[in-house]
């Protein structure tokens, strides 16, 4: 996971990170990615974001599905408020593509 913290403390500091912010953080290694992608984390997340809320972070639901058709993974996020989901849509509308 890392060289210099142990797993257990490296998740307790990522479930306290906004989801936004976890999606960038996948990048970091293939390991990260794992971790941040895994069932047991996407539910620790959820049940900490729920039992204690986030500064700052809107209430966010992460989903990650696999279709056999393309062999992709896909995201959806769902938030709770509809102003949140209009501010994160214009952000996300602002991202460089890849083409």
């Amino acid at each position: 996971m890392s060289d210099n913290l142990p797993e257990e403390l490296l998740i307790e500091i990522l479930t306290r990170v906004p989801v936004k912010s976890l999606l960038c953080f996948t990048l970091v290694s293939k390991s990260w990615y794992g971790l941040i992608t895994s069932p047991n984390f996407i539910t620790t997340h959820l049940t900490k974001v729920h039992t204690e809320k986030i500064p700052n972070s809107p209430s966010l639901l992460l989903i990650r599905r696999y279709t056999k058709d393309d062999k992709k993974e896909h995201y959806t996020i769902n938030l709770d408020d509809e102003e949140d989901a209009m501010k994160m849509e214009e952000e996300m509308a602002n991202l460089p593509r890849n083409q």
